[in-house]
């Protein structure tokens, strides 16, 4: 009799675990998709920012650009544009899938194609020459747009 009650404490105790962390966010949590309401809390560098949606704080890392990383020429301008980009705004997020959704990169990273009142910002950073465009064999329905930019002088 003791045992049976053991077994089945232990099998409710695995259920209502199970259930528990049903609820917690995965890597692929469907928050991390569609366009609103994302704010950009603080910025990395002129290619990572962060960003908040229903509360779950995400690193974001901007498609196409590479701006210069800490101690190297240009750094601390690529970070002080991006700052005044998005620091604080809402944005959409762009995922690189064909549907749009979020994918992560190898550091957890959300990859994305970041938006503040209709600015596309990646192409602004490539148009500011505070990075070059890189482009990327996956689907990108942006190419003209940094194909143009890269091309284009930053006072024009």
């Amino acid at each position: 009799m003791m045992k049976a009650r053991l077994h089945i404490w232990a099998m409710l105790t695995v259920v209502l675990i199970g259930l528990g962390t049903a609820a917690l966010p995965r890597r692929t949590d469907r928050r991390a998709r569609g366009p609103f309401p994302w704010t950009c809390t603080r910025v990395i560098d002129g290619d990572t920012i962060v960003c908040v949606r229903d509360g779950i704080e995400e690193r974001v890392r901007l498609l196409n650009i590479d701006t210069p990383e800490r101690g190297q020429q240009g750094y601390a301008e690529a970070r002080e544009v991006m700052r005044a980009l998005v620091e604080g705004y809402p944005v959409r997020l762009e995922g690189k899938g064909t549907d749009g959704a979020l994918t992560r990169d190898r550091y957890g990273r959300l990859l994305a194609w970041v938006h503040v009142d209709g600015l596309h910002v990646n192409v602004h950073m490539v148009r500011l020459d505070h990075s070059p465009y890189v482009p990327n064999p996956a689907h990108n329905p942006h190419v003209n747009a940094f194909v143009n930019a890269a091309r284009r002088p930053p006072d024009a």
